[in-house]
């Protein structure tokens, strides 16, 4: 599950994944808060309709009970205001309005009850109000006596309303709560999963790879560490396979090694005397040079007497002391020098830069070392330096071009390795990498620009890929973006061949552009159909087969399945092989017998078992000869056997050794009775030559 190709894969969709469940929570929260401030405010301009009303009635007395013709006037105005703002609230409630800063009520159940307020407003209050303006002060006083009353009742109403905005207010704080908390559980689920995750695809293979590094100073390198994932971790599994099969591979060479280093060290003391390299012993302890060739007086101008007779550290430039001391310890505590710098003087008090390998001490502190004048290297560095920070400030410009193109980068190198495309909207190919040149046939200049239906697309498919290419030009969607299937595509030469084809989209410049990550499927089509047609011949032969094939699970012991022939001979149905097992077929007294072959054959130090008691379902016995492999089902391994019927044999060879015994013993009977017969003759014959008379039997020895 989830095997993807990378480590960085794997967090990726992790991060998703809790990226994913706090957007849902940061955009319902959002949401909600957006809806809550709505209603509050809806409810707070609903509570001032009551006092509208209040408003209303006050002003309706006022008009009554003031004499002055102005005030009157002025109180009729406020009155009429105060009708046109009291409709006007209740239609912005209803239907919104942006200057209140609601939407429209959406509850049907809102909408009927205010409906039914106002629909009194106007049907009773309204027209009350009018009929009360229309009359005298004193014809008045019970209608306004009337309206005080219906006002107190309508009042109730809208309070029953801003209720019901209330309850409704809180009903969806409440679900809110709810949601929330089911968010955080399922952050916490997403969370232990990926901890699980993490554990299981990186941890614990990490920790395997860990501890078989461990286990090479104790059992050698023939130690294989099985990881199967196909991400980084998988492929430092198979490099330390391959590091511990090539260090085996390795110690066995230098046993070989040691003679030739034998012959080798023979050579070396030539090779010391005519090296054009200064090559050197020194001692560590002691600070000397105490052997150099003759090298050094080209190097340096210096004899080898005046360079072994001075200690080294007085020859090294000021400036490299420190470090040629600090290596000094480094290698006095066995480590090995490579690539060291200093400066050495030379006789005519100048210096030249040295590249020292050197061992490490052993146990006297001696040392072997090899310097390589490196002063034309040096001088060469420093001119390269200044090329390289003008070739820096080059690259600072061309980097501000290059981010146009980065996305269109990103893209591409985030794709799997495979034949890599990409069109415009024209169908036109954009890019075109060298594995697709490989699997196509088109380099890389006959590619871009072209259409890439005429080029990879067999001509059956070019017309729904054409249809397809409308919709993709204005959606960046198609029936097959994102999605991998397998297809039959078109090279060069005009061969088709099948492929695994993914798709994908993106939008680079305001135009969609189509990636498409392309793999050859042929060999693994070959396979697969090699493997059915295995699996068909396996199949017929087991099914036909006149022996008995029993196939068992070799931890278990249990059957797996059996052939007709093996149900025949048995007397079981095949429902009830696969309830038993090796122990139940084989008699008691025999089954350690039996079980010590069954393990040789499962180890593969024994293929034939002959002569094996086999128990039928009736109890009756009968002999069989077994030869069995092994094989995996299911991920597990399991042993194929045989089953051929030998009882006949058996009952033959055992009559024939009956008789084959009962034939000695008749041969010995009458071998002894000859030999009783000539001692009977030899006796006559003394008994006659004791008479006197001549020998009556010829004895043949």
């Amino acid at each position: 599950m989830f095997n993807f190709r990378s480590i960085t894969g794997k967090f990726v969709f992790i991060s998703l994944l809790i990226l994913c469940i706090i957007s849902a929570f940061i955009y319902q929260s959002f949401r909600l808060t957006d809806h809550i401030s709505d209603e509050a405010t809806r409810i707070n301009i609903a509570g001032q309709l009551r006092f509208r009303q209040f408003e209303i009635a006050w002003l309706i007395h006022a008009v009554f009970e003031t004499e002055d013709p102005e005030i009157r006037e002025s109180y009729l105005d406020e009155f009429e205001y105060e009708i046109d703002s009291f409709e006007k609230t209740v239609i912005g409630i209803k239907e919104g309005n942006n200057e209140l800063g609601i939407r429209p009520l959406e509850y049907k159940e809102g909408v009927q009850k205010l409906s039914a307020f106002f629909s009194t407003w106007e049907n009773e209050i309204k027209p009350l109000l009018r009929n009360i303006l229309n009359t005298s002060k004193k014809e008045a006083k019970p209608l306004i006596e009337e309206f005080d009353s219906t006002v107190h009742s309508y009042v109730y109403e809208i309070d029953a309303f801003v209720g019901f905005l209330e309850e409704d207010y809180k009903r969806e704080i409440r679900e809110f709560n709810v949601f929330r908390f089911y968010l955080i559980v399922l952050f916490i689920f997403g969370a232990i999963f990926s901890l699980i995750y993490v554990r299981r695809s990186i941890v614990i293979p990490l920790r395997n790879l860990k501890n078989a590094t461990e286990e090479i100073g104790e059992k050698g390198f023939d130690i294989e560490v099985d990881i199967k994932s196909r991400d980084e971790v998988g492929d430092l599994s198979k490099s330390f396979n391959h590091m511990a099969h090539t260090l085996s591979e390795l110690f066995n060479e230098q046993k070989k090694s040691e003679e030739k280093y034998r012959v080798a060290e023979a050579n070396l003391q030539t090779t010391f005397d005519i090296s054009p390299g200064l090559i050197c012993v020194a001692n560590a302890n002691t600070g000397y040079f105490t052997e150099c060739n003759p090298a050094v007086t080209g190097m340096l101008g210096i004899s080898v007497k005046e360079f072994t007779s001075k200690p080294f550290i007085e020859l090294v430039h000021p400036d490299d002391r420190e470090r040629t001391v600090k290596k000094i310890a480094k290698q006095l505590s066995g480590n090995l020098v490579a690539n060291f710098e200093n400066r050495y003087r030379c006789k005519d008090g100048s210096y030249k830069w040295l590249a020292w390998q050197a061992t490490a001490a052993d146990k006297d502190g001696k040392v072997h070392s090899v310097a390589t004048d490196i002063t034309k290297r040096k001088q060469a560095e420093e001119e390269l330096d200044h090329h390289r920070k003008h070739l820096e400030e080059v690259v600072n410009e061309r980097t501000r071009e290059l981010k146009e193109n980065e996305e269109t980068l990103r893209s591409i190198t985030s794709s799997a390795r495979a034949a890599i495309t990409m069109i415009n909207n024209k169908g036109e190919a954009t890019f075109w990498n060298e594995a697709a040149v490989s699997m196509f046939g088109w380099t890389e200049s006959e590619a871009v620009g072209s259409k890439l239906h005429e080029l990879i697309i067999p001509e059956k498919y070019r017309d729904n890929h054409i249809k397809g290419l409308v919709k993709f030009n204005s959606t960046g969607q198609g029936p097959i973006i994102g999605k991998t299937l397998e297809v039959e595509a078109l090279r060069k030469d005009g061969t088709k061949f099948p492929v695994e084809l993914s798709l994908s989209s993106v939008k680079l410049n305001d135009v969609w552009h189509a990636i498409g990550i392309i793999t050859d499927i042929t060999v693994r089509k070959k396979a697969e159909e090699e493997s059915q047609r295995s699996e068909r011949n396996f199949k017929a032969m087991f099914e036909h087969s006149h022996d008995g094939i029993l196939i068992a699970n070799v931890k278990t012991k249990q059957f797996h399945s059996c052939n007709d022939a093996m149900c025949k001979m048995l007397g079981y149905s095949k429902e009830e092989i696969i309830e038993v097992g090796v122990k139940d077929i084989h008699p008691e007294d025999e089954l350690s017998l039996v079980i010590d072959a069954f393990e040789k054959q499962i180890s593969g130090e024994q293929r034939f078992a002959l002569n094996i008691p086999v128990k039928r379902k009736d109890g009756r016995i009968f002999f069989a000869d077994i030869t069995s492999g092994l094989i995996e089902m299911d991920g597990e391994a399991h042993l194929v056997a045989s089953f051929r019927d030998v009882t006949d044999r058996k009952e033959s060879q055992e009559k024939f050794s009956r008789y084959m015994d009962e034939l000695e013993r008749f041969n010995r009977l009458s071998i002894g009775r000859e030999q009783q017969m000539i001692k009977f003759k030899e006796e006559i014959n003394e008994l006659l030559v004791r008479l006197g008379h001549e020998e009556k039997y010829k004895i043949v020895e």
